[in-house]
């Protein structure tokens, strides 16, 4: 199933009276794109050396896509993942989080970091302690993100929901759900646009509230708003697809909940603009992209690329699925 142009939605009926929403992402190679960005046939991914919080990996380069691809509207949320994953709740994976013994390692991009014994170490939180789960799920609304999944759990996701589509008759074969490529990532949150954020908007300092970005995302300076949980907390997550969409009418990309992508970053980038392109897949830890409830905007911004072990189970990292053809260069599972 292809768009026909940019926004163009589908959805997916899912089990237990969920669905699942995705946006059409046009190629770079379409007539749509080009009319729109003076007949360039890519996109530049990076940021400006003068971006506030601009890193050496945010190297502008140019990137291509001769094939469009469908991203899901909103991050995964809590209904969704219970709906796919056989009834697993928010709470089951809390109750993971606070049990798996996995140790946490560093990424090469964070060699001044420990060495975790577990996720529970990394929070601070002894094996000694007993921790009733329920005080980490505190606001147990369905539609928020989905959160305290690891990378390989969020990859089971997407393979599930691809067998349960494909068997429903919904999917035709040839396509497959993934979790999106870094650059694909880059890609639907900009949406055409080259600032700091998707509305249009740039940050001109390390600044603690942005008003471009509070009417597109959750995050430090926002989070607060209409907040309420069961134990009194001042901010966190918000049901997700309550702000402004893009131009493309993708939501919350810059806050509310970061999530995971398929690869790895890559060790250069091309001076010329590469098709589809896909970091390094097979190595212990992956890319998590966009902001989160409790990160400042200068946290939020969509060039801004962190790593971190695929054994991750965090309450700022959740998943949003891509749907493209199986032909896609950037297919791949672990």
């Amino acid at each position: 199933p292809d768009g026909r142009k940019a926004g163009d939605t589908l959805q997916i009926p899912l089990p237990r009276e969920a669905a699942l929403e995705l946006r059409w992402c046009p190629a770079t190679t379409s007539a749509e794109w080009r009319t729109n960005n003076l007949g360039l046939e890519f996109f530049p991914m990076g940021s400006f050396n003068d971006e506030p919080g601009h890193l050496q990996d945010e190297v502008l380069h140019p990137v291509k896509f001769k094939k469009g691809f469908w991203m899901g509207t909103i991050p995964v949320t809590a209904r969704q993942w219970e709906s796919v994953m056989d009834g697993e709740t928010l709470l089951d994976l809390v109750k993971k989080f606070l049990s798996d013994p996995t140790p946490i390692l560093r990424t090469p991009r964070q060699k001044d970091s420990p060495v975790w014994a577990s996720n529970a170490d990394a929070y601070g939180i002894p094996p000694t302690l007993k921790v009733d789960p329920r005080c980490m799920v505190p606001f147990d609304s369905p539609d928020i993100p989905v959160h305290y999944v690891t990378w390989h759990e969020a990859c089971a996701f997407c393979r599930r929901l691809t067998e349960l589509a494909h068997a429903s008759g919904i999917l035709p074969a040839g396509y497959v759900f993934r979790l999106p490529t870094s650059a694909e990532w880059e890609y639907a949150c900009r949406a055409g646009a080259y600032t700091t954020y998707d509305d249009g908007s740039n940050l001109a300092s390390d600044q603690s509230r942005h008003l471009g970005l509070d009417r597109i995302a959750w995050y430090e300076g926002n989070a607060r708003v209409g907040y309420h949980d069961h134990f009194g907390n001042k901010a966190g997550f918000h049901p997700c697809g309550k702000l402004l969409p893009n131009r493309w009418g993708i939501k919350d990309m810059h806050g509310n909940i970061s999530t995971w992508c398929l690869d790895a970053c890559q060790l250069h980038y091309p001076v010329f603009a590469e098709n589809s392109p896909r970091g390094i897949i097979g190595k212990p830890y992956a890319i998590i992209r966009g902001g989160a409830w409790k990160w400042r905007p200068i946290q939020c911004r969509a060039a801004l690329i962190r790593e971190a072990d695929k054994n991750l189970r965090t309450f700022a990292v959740g998943l949003r699925v891509v749907l493209s053809s199986t032909h896609t260069h950037a297919v791949a599972h672990s």
